[in-house]
C-alpha cells in the first residue's frame, strides 16, 4: 500500500514506523527528524495516488481535512468534521454525553466571563476548568480554590491565553481516581475493536506535580486483558463505550477512525473525562507496538467500513514510554538543542527499546530539538517491569543537557 501520514509528532512517527515495518510505502506531511528518510507530500496535491491516508493530529480533523480527502475517493482513517467536534468542542462533547447517557462529571458551560466568575463565587470547589476549543492537550486546568479558579478564567476569557479556544469554558466537578485511556477502532459496519487499556501521565514533574502537558509517559496494558480482574474492568467501562458508539449512529455521524475515551475510575464508577478523535500521544507509542497484525490493514478496513475479523491485540508483551522533554516545557522551550541520534526503531520484540521522534529536526546531517517534547522512548518487555527497565536505560543513554524526563512512569508497577 501507498500510505500518507499527516502530522509531525511522536504519534505520527510511530504510525509511519509501523507501516514501514510491514513493507508499505510511506509518505509524510510534514513529518519530523525521525521521518526525514521518507518522502514528504503536499497536502494540496497528489491525494489520488494514495491507497490510504491516516490523519494523526486533531486540528486537521477539526478543520475537515478528512472530508476533503474522502471527497476525492481516497480511504481516510480519521473522522469527518462533525465527528471531530467531540474533541474540537468540550461543550459539544458534554451535550453529547448528556443526550446519550454517557456518565461524565457535572458541568456547566459559560460564554461570558462575568457569569463564570459568579458561578465560582457561589459554589464550593475544587473545580476543573476546560477551554472549549483545541489547545494541544493544554486546555484543562485544576482549580483547588476560588482565587486560582478566577485567575484561570481571567487568563482564558479576558487575556486570551489560548486564543479563541478559551472564548467558551466548561467548569466541571473535581473528581478523584485513577485515569484510564480507552482506544476503540470504530466504523459504521464493524463491531468496535477495543485496544489494550493504557494510562497516560499528564503532569510535567514526578509525583504528578507541575502543569498539565500533552503527556509525559504512558504504559500498556494497564491490566492483563485475560485475567478475571481485567474482565471486570472491561465490563465496568462497557456502558460508556457502547453508549458513545450508539450515540454516533443515532446522530448520523459517519465516524471512521479511533475514538479515544479518557476516563476516570471514581468511587461512583467510571466517568468520561474527555473524547479524543485520534490516537493519544504518547499512548500511540505503546499501543501500536502492542497491536496484532498489520495496523495499516486494520485502518484500511475501518476507512472502507469493512469488518475487522481478527484480534487486534497482542497478549504476550507490554510497553512503556517515557518522554524526553526540553527543560522549559510546557511553558517555554529552547529548541535547537543538539541531540544524540538514537537510530532507527527496531522490531517491537521484548527486550528492545524503540525511540520515536516528536519535536526534532535534521539539519546538515545533525539532529536538533524542534519542540517541547523531543523523544518518546518506548521499552518492550514480557511484562511492564521489564519494559520500564528498558525504557529508562535507553532514555538515560540519549539524554543531553537541557532535557529532562519523569522518573516515575508506572512507578508502582512491579
Amino acid at each position: 500500500m501507498k500510505i500518507g501520514v499527516i502530522g509531525s509528532g511522536g504519534r505520527e512517527h510511530t504510525l509511519a514506523w509501523a507501516f514501514e515495518l510491514f513493507g508499505h510505502e510511506v509518505l509524510v506531511s510534514p513529518g519530523n527528524g525521525g521521518t526525514s528518510h521518507l518522502n514528504q507530500f503536499d497536502l494540496n496535491v497528489g491525494h489520488n495516488s494514495f491507497d490510504l491516508v491516516v490523519i494523526g493530529p486533531e486540528q486537521p480533523l477539526a478543520d475537515g481535512l478528512a472530508d476533503t480527502i474522502r471527497s476525492k475517493g481516497i480511504p481516510v482513517f480519521g473522522p469527518n468534521k462533525n465527528g471531530a467536534l467531540l474533541e474540537g468542542s468540550k461543550s459539544f462533547a458534554r451535550d453529547f454525553c448528556k443526550k446519550h447517557k454517557v456518565a461524565s462529571p457535572e458541568n456547566i458551560t459559560f460564554s461570558r466571563l462575568d457569569e463564570a466568575l459568579k458561578h465560582i463565587e457561589k459554589t464550593n470547589g475544587p473545580w476543573f476548568i476546560k477551554a472549549d476549543g483545541l489547545a494541544g492537550g493544554k486546555g484543562a486546568f485544576p482549580a483547588e480554590n476560588k482565587k486560582t479558579a478566577k485567575e484561570i478564567l481571567l487568563n482564558l476569557m479576558e487575556k486570551k491565553a489560548l486564543g479563541k479556544a478559551g472564548n467558551i469554558v466548561v467548569i466541571e466537578e473535581w473528581m478523584i481516581g485513577p485515569e484510564l485511556s480507552v482506544h476503540v477502532l470504530v466504523n459504521g459496519n464493524s463491531s468496535p475493536k477495543i485496544l489494550h487499556f493504557s494510562r497516560d501521565h499528564k503532569r510535567r514533574f514526578d509525583h504528578d506535580k507541575g502543569p498539565n502537558t500533552g503527556g509525559m509517559g504512558a504504559y500498556s496494558p494497564v491490566e492483563d486483558m485475560n485475567n478475571p480482574k481485567s474482565e471486570s474492568l472491561l465490563k465496568l467501562i462497557d456502558p460508556l463505550v457502547k453508549n458513545s458508539i450508539n450515540g454516533l449512529e443515532k446522530d448520523n455521524i459517519d465516524y471512521r477512525g479511533v475514538l479515544y475515551l479518557g476516563m476516570m475510575l471514581t468511587k461512583n464508577g467510571p466517568k468520561l473525562l474527555e473524547y479524543n478523535v485520534r490516537f493519544g500521544d504518547p499512548e500511540t507509542q505503546v499501543l501500536i507496538p502492542l497491536m496484532n497484525g498489520d495496523p495499516a490493514e486494520h485502518f484500511l478496513k475501518i476507512a472502507k467500513n469493512e469488518k475487522i475479523k481478527q484480534n487486534v491485540k497482542s497478549i504476550d508483551k507490554a510497553a512503556l514510554t517515557v518522554v524526553l522533554a526540553d527543560n522549559g516545557y510546557p511553558e517555554k522551550t529552547t529548541k535547537n538543542i543538539e541531540l544524540i541520534d538514537p537510530g532507527m526503531p527496531k522490531n517491537p520484540e521484548p527486550g528492545n527499546a524503540l525511540v520515536f521522534h516528536a519535536g526534532t529536526k535534521k539539519q546538515k546531517g545533525k539532529l536538533f530539538s524542534n519542540g517541547g517534547r523531543i523523544f518518546n522512548v518506548t521499552g518492550i518487555g514480557k511484562n511492564l517491569n521489564q519494559a520500564k527497565s528498558i525504557a529508562y536505560a535507553e532514555i538515560n543513554r540519549i539524554k543531553v543537557e537541557g532535557t529532562s524526563f519523569r522518573n516515575d512512569i508506572a512507578v508502582n508497577i512491579k
